[in-house]
């Protein structure tokens, strides 16, 4: 199997019957244009070919030099100098923090009580959003307030207590945009309207594939460049609890079909039905 990098893809090229069923048996990646491809990015690729070579031990893979640097593990980057803290970060913070940074989203999945929301606002301001949008239990949504104020000020705010659309108004001088689960599902047409450099998914409350809240969350993490989704609880029942935030994250990852994911990769029972999609 053939494997280069074109821009900012990798391209999997099948040179024969066993490379085309190892490809479509795989969960993951996007059937594109131009074939099968995943994002060239150091973390995807390198999960990416670690478990197709791990599948498919007799499968012969040709990398490219550009294919064969995206396997070099990289160093966490640093921060610009110019940036600063309103409040000094704790060490496992600043770490947490130059990881988002440096792949511009992902998952958080620190221990409760480690200050995932303070790591996330420095990156917020670190990469001057314009907009962003906060997911969390009701719960929290005021919990987020206090932090802004103290952590990050300078950053602005708007609670959604209400459905109300009336509030767009004034909601959109704000760059942190607050509110739970069933208001944003509620919202999800409204939102899918409105352009949001990233979105901070807060408790990971995405584990079921087949829920509504589920889907409206990932329909709407479809169209911001940037996803956080915070945790230290990301697995209550099974190993499937991984699928549908993996799918948010880096649907490339694990594909689209729960099924073919539980199927190819979990042996236990599933709390999640049998649906494909």
């Amino acid at each position: 199997m053939l494997v280069r990098k074109i821009n900012s893809q990798v391209l999997f090229h099948p040179e024969s019957l066993g490379d085309i069923s190892a490809l479509k048996k795989f969960p993951g990646m996007e059937e594109t244009a131009i074939g099968t491809t995943c994002p060239a990015k150091g973390p995807i690729f390198r999960n990416i070919y670690s478990r197709l070579t791990k599948a498919n031990p007799k499968l012969s893979f040709k990398l490219s030099p550009e294919a064969k640097q995206l396997l070099t593990v990289e160093s966490l980057s640093e921060l610009p100098k110019s940036f600063t803290f309103h409040t000094q970060p704790l060490r496992h913070q600043l770490v947490a923090l130059r990881f988002l940074y440096t792949n511009k989203g992902g998952g958080l999945l620190l221990d409760p009580g480690l200050g995932k929301t303070k790591v996330c606002l420095d990156f917020m301001y670190l990469e001057k959003f314009h907009r962003v949008l906060v997911i969390c239990p009701k719960a929290l949504m005021f919990v987020w307030e206090e932090e802004i104020a103290r952590h990050r000020p300078e950053l602005t705010s708007h609670q959604f207590l209400t459905t109300d659309t009336d509030q767009l108004r004034e909601a959109r001088g704000k760059t942190v945009w607050i509110m739970n689960y069933r208001k944003a599902s509620i919202l999800e047409e409204v939102l899918l309207k409105e352009k949001f450099d990233a979105v901070f998914i807060d408790e990971g409350l995405v584990k079921d594939p087949t829920s509504d809240q589920t889907e409206a969350i990932t329909k709407l993490s479809k169209k911001i460049p940037v996803k956080v989704i915070m945790s230290g609880t990301l697995v209550n029942n099974t190993e499937g609890d991984v699928f549908a935030p993996i799918r948010i994250l880096e649907p490339s990852l694990v594909g689209w079909s729960y099924g073919k994911f539980r199927d190819e990769y979990l042996s236990t029972w599933q709390p999640y039905g049998k649906s494909e999609d």
